[in-house]
């Protein structure tokens, strides 16, 4: 009993650590960490500035998703957006609606019209213009706008969507000039602007839009002012649900035929969703893809960082674990450093991604015609930011701490630092590589640190990747526009209001200068008949002359028209699309002109334009007649214009609204199409439209140009991580070799010598992740245009490769060696042999 308690009261005491002792031991920590970062100050730096750079792309995508995916909506649905639209033969009549709107299936039913014509922007030059007469402006429910300025029009006045003024640049109280197909040219007066988020932007469309009361219709167009026949309608019930919304409109379609009523065209858009939400939604995914890419690549240069730090002071973990440190607490410390990296970093990058984000929506707004109500940024991007901000790196970071505190007292107080280890890739440098003893080295060297060159040329490879493939993207979508081009030989193209025959309108040119060749085709609608003996909407069928080379579409399956074999129908792919059971040798029966037509699909092409049909002049005539009436002209000049200029910023400028690039033509070209029309009209021809092809097509790309703008953007971003990665591992590199440098250099080699060493290790790292960067580029590429070209056009793009991708990241490579190696330089200069010799 004696002796327990003799080994009782010699036992140690256990000291309960009181709060002031837990916060003095986390205060040493904390200044631990600080000194570490202070001590190796410039590679904290840079791996602050790549997690700055990875949570900014990141963060910038998910605040204007946040921010688009709520406003964009918002802004279609506060229209009370139509469930349906119908159009009909006849005309409907106020009271018929309103018996249509008091049917239980139906919650509201409107009455509109739509009119196609030209408006004047200056002389003799003319854009298409679409009129929407509205029976009252005050009463509206359905497809809803909003006055922005001016008043509601009266009888000769208008107001135009404020899209179109953007580029008009029309006062307020301003006449403008329109012509309406098959009529004269007349004046209305502007009177105020509206937002109409249900239309498409005008300048997408590049057109002008117009809202027009029935009064002035009538005076337009000499006709009854109740002579409407398009006709909007909400259901009652499952609002949402577009197989109930089908429904209801199928039993409308009945009902109106009771009164004599035939629907010729209906549309049933997604139910209040925006039409171009899911476009936004995916390159949103797109571009943030790419962020997310960029900000993983920043956080392996935490892991990085973490292990040179760990690296350099083993021998100090060895001592703390000898004073009794456990291995928690050394982990700790570690992840503190971390931890103190990732708050500074977002303290910056957070403010700067709400604000981009904010920009980046505002952009999104200006182009889609819509407005931005979110005032504060929701509280879960902040809170996915600083999750994903402080937890990522910390997760990447476990493995080099783990790694590095796992060794004994023994083991870290036995550690001397970076040692070569005989491996077959040296033994076969040595014995096989006949170079000079340096670049030998240099080679060996390169992989020494087995994960820290793997890591870096990985994240160099993939921005690589990603730069090339945002220029072959590019590359494939100019390729689109100028196979379109190429497809179609004329430089101008005019729809008239009727059909004249070819001769007249060839001879009535013959006076005209510049003018190489005049070719012409039928142009009208054709409906599929389907199987439940319905037919589709209208589509655009197009007979081409016979043996005409005006339109050379590339064929994608079957084979062009033959006027010898009669009956024979080619589709494009967008119509393949619509309809995907319609394939080469298909029986299809046609609606033209009200009369059935049996064809078969011979062939299939690419095309970049709307559902079009082709059926040759042969089966037309014989089944029309009308063997030489036309109602669309194509001329081609003898002195093509230009396109329009390929600069970033006149493309930015076009699409903020500015008229002078949207429109603007050569002075001879605005001459010449003065004289056409000038000619055609004292034949008696009147032009419904006309347009310039290159012009078109330049306006094309200058959207396509904004999408790979922010593509290449994101790129950029990934890129610029990827290059610090090997700044950083550079710096890296040589702190931890600064003895043996220092040994190289006592033994006779110089600066210089040692420069080429470095040099030329490093060159490797860079070729390596060129190589690898290419060849993932091309799968990654091949994905990315067959998406963008889905999401855009329907069809998959033709891949193409830049060469200016390809050459400048070769010198952007150049220019990171170059950027990487110029304070290492400065600093193998500066340490003496001296210091270099006792370097720990």
């Amino acid at each position: 009993m004696a002796k327990s308690s003799l080994i009782l009261s010699q036992s140690p005491k256990i000291k309960i650590l009181t709060f002031t002792d837990i916060t003095t031991l986390y205060m040493i920590q904390f200044k631990k960490a600080l000194n570490d970062l202070w001590l190796y100050k410039s590679r904290s730096m840079i791996v602050i500035l790549a997690i700055v750079l990875g949570v900014a792309g990141l963060g910038t995508v998910i605040t204007a998703y946040a921010i688009l995916q709520s406003d964009l909506n918002t802004n279609y649905l506060n229209t009370n957006p139509a469930s349906a639209t119908l159009i009909t033969k006849e005309s409907l009549s106020l009271e018929l609606t309103q018996k249509l709107a008091q049917l239980p299936y139906i919650e509201a039913a409107e009455l509109r019209k739509k009119i196609s014509g030209r408006l004047q922007v200056r002389p003799n030059k003319w854009i298409p213009l679409l009129l929407f007469v509205v029976n009252d402006f005050q009463e509206m429910r359905i497809a809803t706008f909003k006055l922005q300025n001016g008043h509601w029009p009266g009888l000769g006045e208008m107001v135009i969507e404020r899209d179109a003024a953007r580029f008009l640049r029309q006062n307020q109280q301003s006449n403008l000039s329109i012509r309406l197909r098959g009529g004269k040219k007349q004046t209305l007066k502007v009177v105020g602007q509206v937002h109409d988020p249900g239309q498409a932007p005008a300048r997408m469309e590049h057109l002008v839009y117009g809202y027009i009361s029935s009064a002035t219709y009538a005076q337009l167009s000499q006709q009854n002012a109740s002579k409407l026949n398009v006709l909007q309608i909400r259901v009652a019930q499952n609002k949402n649900s577009k197989t109930h919304i089908r429904k209801s409109v199928s039993k409308l379609k009945a009902l109106l035929a009771q009164y004599r009523k035939m629907v010729i065209y209906t549309y049933i858009p997604t139910p209040n969703q925006h039409p171009h939400q899911w476009q936004v939604n995916a390159l949103l995914l797109l571009i943030g893809s790419i962020g997310l890419l960029a900000f993983v690549l920043s956080s392996v240069l935490v892991a990085n960082i973490v292990s040179f730090l760990i690296s350099q002071q083993i021998q100090q973990i060895g001592v703390m674990k000898a004073l009794g440190a456990s291995r928690y607490q050394v982990v700790r410390l570690y992840y503190l450093v971390v931890f103190i990296l990732a708050v500074i970093a977002l303290f910056f990058a957070i403010p700067f991604s709400v604000a981009a984000g904010k920009s980046f929506s505002q952009f999104t707004a200006l182009q889609l015609n819509f407005d931005i109500f979110t005032q504060t940024t929701p509280y879960w991007v902040y809170l996915v930011l600083v999750g994903l901000g402080l937890l990522f790196p910390l997760l990447v970071a476990t493995v080099p701490i783990l790694k590095g505190t796992r060794l004994t007292v023994r083991e870290a107080m036995r550690h001397y630092g970076l040692h070569n280890q005989a491996t077959k890739f040296n033994f076969f440098i040595d014995q096989w590589v006949r170079l000079s003893a340096i670049t030998r080295l240099a080679l060996r060297n390169a992989f020494r640190q087995r994960w820290r060159p793997i890591l870096t040329i990985a994240t160099l490879a993939l921005g690589f990747a990603l730069y090339m493939v945002s220029l072959n993207v590019r590359q494939s979508l100019h390729y689109l526009i100028d196979s379109a081009a190429d497809s179609k030989n004329y430089d101008l193209s005019y729809r008239l209001t009727q059909w004249h025959d070819r001769h007249i309108l060839v001879k009535a040119l013959k006076g005209v200068e510049g003018i190489k060749k005049v070719t012409s085709c039928k142009t009208t609608q054709a409906k599929i008949q389907l199987a439940n003996r319905t037919t589709s909407n209208a589509i655009g069928l197009v007979v081409p002359k016979a043996h005409d080379s005006t339109l050379k579409l590339p064929i994608v399956e079957g084979s062009w028209l033959n006027n010898q074999t009669p009956n024979q129908l080619v589709i494009n792919g967008r119509v393949q699309v619509l309809f995907p059971h319609l394939q080469i040798g298909s029986k299809v029966k046609l609606m033209v002109h009200e009369q059935i037509v049996d064809v078969v699909i011979t062939g299939i092409v690419k095309e970049f334009s709307s559902e079009t049909l082709y059926i040759s002049e042969t089966t037309y005539n014989r089944l029309f007649g009308q063997k030489e009436l036309v109602n669309q002209v194509f001329i081609a000049l003898k002195n093509p214009p230009k396109e329009p200029s390929k600069g970033f910023w006149q493309w930015m400028r076009r699409l903020h609204g500015n008229a002078s690039n949207t429109h603007k033509h050569t002075p001879d070209l605005l001459k010449l199409n003065q004289k056409i029309e000038q000619h055609w009209q004292t034949a008696g021809v009147e032009v419904a439209g006309a347009s310039v092809k290159k012009a078109e097509l330049g306006m094309v790309k200058a959207h396509l140009n904004i999408l790979t703008f922010m593509v290449l953007a994101g790129a950029l971003l990934a890129l610029v991580v990827g290059g610090l990665s090997l700044v950083l591992t550079i710096r890296l590199n040589i702190v931890e070799r600064t003895r043996e440098i220092g040994v190289m250099r006592a033994i006779g080699a110089s600066v210089k010598m040692v420069f080429k060493m470095l040099w030329i290790e490093n060159l490797l790292l860079g070729s390596i992740s060129i190589v690898i960067g290419a060849l993932l580029s091309f799968p990654l590429g091949m994905i990315i245009s067959r998406f963008l070209g889905n999401l855009m056009f329907e069809t998959p793009l033709d891949y193409k490769i830049s060469i200016l991708g390809s050459f400048s990241t070769i010198l952007i490579m150049w220019v990171f060696l170059r950027i990487a190696l110029a304070l290492p330089r400065r600093h193998l200069k500066k340490v003496s042999l001296r210091k270099a010799l006792v370097w720990e």
